[in-house]
């Protein structure tokens, strides 16, 4: 692992997930533990039981993180009390372990797993101590001696209770594997590089692929600086186009700062597939190792091909209109997707049929564990990932030049505060054309990896003005048409003509 980051200095702790899929190729996913007292729960922890018993008896390797419910830096002493709580139960906060075995006995639900450092040990109930055992279990499950290797046994029901998530690495040795070193950018002005469009072979046994994606980033130089935001994209093609336009969206990973994402889907014999794998970095200085990795249970064809702006684009936006959360205020529609993105991805569409509109977007964040914010403060402002943003629009039809213009406000070259956009500024004004959308601005979390534990709350205010327009006094207007300006090719921040049809799978 020192050898693939780059120096010993680069272990830092991390995920599991990171060092199995480096040790054996295949994808992992993270599941959260269910966490209840509640007996009408109960189903809940039934059906992930049974969830983990069948990524058992697969194969498929596991191991869960201790923990619950981390604390800022105004709660260490809530925390310090949890660690103390802990070792008194022989658990480790903040650590992994492995999951050596899964066993059902009747109304039993018993999980055996180690400590990597060989010593401190469970115990709890089914500890090897523990007086719940009888002569019958101790003889089938072998508990005597286990504790001297860091090995124990545990109830399901404590597991859920003390610890935090399950990491499950899908070891599919029979599957089919394809490997891609390609060039995916790390910068907003070209932030895809090559995308693949993708055909499950024919085959008379079945008529659909299992699928799974994996994309890497390792980036080298200084362990301290941002790191990348990683997001696949599948969307399925549209049929007799001769050039590649998106259809129905398919699947997406959960946008990510970690090292590696998985996207999970089902493609169809006889439809063509577009894959885009994202990696986006405000600091395109630093050198980045970037492998696609798929594993497939049909084999598949592929072709790479590097997407025009417009396609590039189209990626992003239709994303948005698929996933985002739509808000209407009459005849002006914002989607705001934050949910499956690192970060806060904002557009909005024009439903008018004569009129402009100019939109003003101001957008702030703060660390949730501080108590201060930014000095100046946002009028009718909302936290956008933690509710439903507040829009308004003025009813004047003014000249757009004689309203208050706010100068940009630049993102802090603080590393407590490492984001970057799309636009290079966190204010931005734009017109909108009648029957058109636009991409507003993408807010992307690029912090480094040891700060990854502050969570990151983006406030902003959205303001709207409707605008008409004639022939000769247009011209007055294309020097606000857009700021910061968004260039002439026709790209990411381009206005478009509406969708009408938004088909999701």
């Amino acid at each position: 692992m020192a050898k693939q980051l780059g120096g010993y200095h680069r272990l830092i702790g991390g995920h599991t997930s990171l060092g199995l899929t480096s040790l054996t190729g295949y994808p992992c996913q993270v599941f959260s533990l269910p966490y209840t007292n509640h007996q009408s729960d109960s189903l809940l922890i039934t059906e992930f039981w049974l969830k983990i018993l069948s990524f058992y008896s697969t194969g498929f390797l596991m191991t869960a993180s201790c923990g619950r419910n981390g604390y800022d830096n105004q709660q260490q002493q809530k925390r310090y009390q949890q660690e103390e709580q802990y070792k008194q139960l022989g658990l480790l906060l903040n650590h992994a372990y492995s999951i050596l075995n899964i066993v059902s006995i009747g109304n039993l639900r018993l999980v055996k797993l180690r400590n990597p450092w060989g010593t401190i040990v469970w115990n709890g109930d089914w500890s090897e101590n523990s007086s719940l055992w009888t002569t019958k279990l101790v003889n089938r499950l072998k508990t005597k001696g286990c504790a001297e290797d860091g090995i124990f046994w545990i109830s399901f029901d404590d597991l859920c209770q003390y610890f935090q998530d399950l990491v499950v690495c899908k070891t599919l040795p029979h599957w089919y594997q394809y490997s891609f070193d390609c060039d995916f950018a790390l910068s907003f002005e070209d932030h895809v590089g090559q995308v693949f469009e993708i055909i499950v072979e024919s085959d008379e046994i079945s008529s659909h692929s299992q699928v799974m994606c994996s994309f890497y980033t390792t980036k080298q130089g200084n362990h301290h600086q941002n790191v990348s935001s990683s997001l696949i994209l599948i969307y399925e093609l549209l049929a007799n186009q001769t050039s590649h336009v998106l259809g129905p969206f398919v699947s997406a990973s959960v946008g990510t700062m970690h090292s590696s994402i998985t996207c999970e889907t089902e493609l169809q014999q006889g439809r063509r597939y577009l894959l885009a794998a994202f990696a986006f970095d405000g600091n395109s200085t630093f050198n980045s190792n970037n492998v696609l990795r798929i594993h497939s249970s049909r084999p598949l064809r592929f072709r790479m091909f590097e997407p025009n702006s417009a396609l590039r684009g189209d990626l992003i936006i239709h994303y948005v209109l698929a996933c985002g959360r739509p808000y209407e205020k009459g005849q002006i529609v914002t989607y705001h997707l934050n949910r499956k993105f690192p970060g806060l991805v904002s557009l909005v569409e024009n439903r008018h049929t004569q009129q402009w509109i100019q939109v003003s977007m101001k957008a702030r964040w703060k660390n949730k564990s501080s108590s201060s914010s930014n000095d100046e403060e946002l009028t009718n402002d909302h936290h956008v990932l933690e509710g439903r943003p507040t829009t308004s629009m003025e009813k004047s039809a003014n000249d757009c030049l004689s309203s208050v213009r706010i100068s940009p406000l630049k993102l802090s070259n603080y590393t407590d505060s490492m984001m970057t956009t799309s636009r290079g500024s966190l204010q931005t004004d734009d017109l909108i054309p009648p029957g058109h959308c636009q991409l507003i601005n993408m807010i992307v979390d690029c912090r480094p990896l040891a700060q990854n534990d502050k969570h990151i709350s983006i406030a902003m205010n959205f303001k709207f003005r409707s605008l008409f327009f004639d022939g000769c006094k247009l011209a007055d207007y294309m020097a606000i048409w857009h700021e910061p300006d968004i260039g002439l090719t026709y790209g990411l921040h381009s206005a478009r003509p509406i969708i009408i049809n938004k088909i999701t799978n």
